[in-house]
């Protein structure tokens, strides 16, 4: 039961900008799992993406006309865990976990909703 209760608290992912999670993108680009913070280059642009404990980030410079989106992975004290939705936002989108769990990874998109 506590596992049970420990995975769905994961997927209540906090959002740290404006979120359009559920609207599929038309089309978009995604990088792989990336453990560090840094640069992407993606699109045709550049992301930078910041990876703690707690949060995932992931910001645009410059501006594209595009949105961007994080999605993470992770463990807690009990196992493993990874985020089944992505956080969209229109110029940088993040996600945040509390208690034992922490991320350990991140993928991030680009696209159009």
């Amino acid at each position: 039961m506590m596992g049970k209760v420990r995975k769905l608290g994961v997927i209540a992912v906090t959002a740290l900008s404006l979120v359009l999670v559920g609207t599929p993108a038309s089309a978009y680009y995604i990088t792989g799992w990336q453990t560090n913070s840094g640069w992407n280059s993606i699109d045709g642009g550049y992301t930078y993406r910041q990876r703690y404990d707690a949060t995932i980030k992931a910001v645009e410079a410059p501006s594209f006309a595009r949105d961007i989106g994080v999605r993470g992975k992770g463990t807690y004290s009990g196992g493993v865990f990874e985020v089944p939705v992505i956080t969209w936002g229109t110029s940088g989108a993040g996600q945040g976990v509390s208690g034992s769990y922490a991320f350990t990874a991140m993928k991030v998109y680009h696209g159009d909703h």
